[in-house]
């Protein structure tokens, strides 16, 4: 599988170092970090010697947005405009992955490589699957559509055919006007794009715009082994919410040793291999 690594950071310093920590063994190339934030915060300035701490000859491309949205776009829009990769891995900045999330990242690469329907694809078991850790263990063969970006491997190629125009329709916008304006603009396009009510008081992000629009659009997927391979550590996320963190159990999900080499793919009810 040829890929290329990108991270997200900006001023959070929680869980960096850890996350960074957890794929330094494994990835096989000198990564990118997207920086957002100016340089005179400690913490942006904290995020940033971490990532040379463990990545000396990576690259940093320094950003002031101060919204994640709009680095996530700007990153799209770049590979767009110098693909240089079949395979994108985005990291955000407060992942836990296991020791060998890219070489089962791999095995599932084999499996959906000449899949030209999956756009996007992860190791990564969502609590919002509604399914308990037996559960997991029990369908970890299943590939399941996946509908966030967290530790998402994309197919360059298929997504840029797919989504360029929306992605860069987006990230204009945001270049041209103040968010406010940029976010009720997006949603109004999202709307009459693709024939959806108006979603969100205040923005439509970037998941929900490629996500839930611009893929399914065109009858592609993004999908996601249930193989429990990644914990998502900050406190926003649907894995460790506060108000359900403990009672889900997340605070005892282990890593799933073996590897898995044989999937099906389950989509919209139904299950074929693939």
């Amino acid at each position: 599988m040829d890929y290329r690594t990108v991270f997200i950071a900006s001023d959070r310093t929680d869980y960096f170092d850890i996350c960074l920590g957890s794929l330094k063994p494994q990835v096989e190339h000198n990564p990118k970090l997207y920086l957002d934030g100016s340089l005179d915060n400690p913490a942006v300035q904290q995020n940033l010697d971490s990532f040379k701490q463990h990545f000396p000859l990576g690259e940093v491309v320094h950003v002031e947005y101060g919204f994640p949205d709009y680095t996530i776009a700007r990153i799209f829009v770049d590979h767009f405009d110098t693909p240089y990769t079949e395979n994108l891995f985005l990291v955000e900045d407060d992942l836990l992955f296991s020791h060998n999330y890219i070489k089962q990242s791999k095995i599932v690469h084999d499996h959906i490589k000449d899949n030209p329907e999956i756009v996007c694809f992860s190791c990564f078991s969502r609590a919002t699957l509604d399914w308990s850790l037996e559960d997991l263990v029990w369908k970890k063969r299943h590939l399941v559509q996946q509908h966030n970006h967290i530790g998402t491997i994309v197919r360059m190629p298929l997504f840029q055919k797919i989504a360029e125009r929306h992605i860069r329709h987006y990230y204009e916008q945001l270049e041209e006007k103040e968010f406010v304006p940029a976010m009720e603009a997006l949603k109004d396009y999202y709307s009459r794009e693709f024939r959806k009510p108006p979603i969100g008081r205040i923005k439509v992000g970037i998941d929900t715009f490629y996500c839930k629009g611009v893929i399914p659009k065109y009858n592609k997927w993004r999908v996601s082994t249930a193989y429990n391979k990644l914990v998502h550590m900050g406190i926003n996320g649907c894995n460790t919410d506060i108000a359900s963190y403990y009672h889900d159990l997340w605070h005892k999900v282990n890593y799933i040793e073996d590897l898995v080499t044989e999937f099906s793919l389950q989509t919209g009810g139904f299950e074929h291999g693939i």
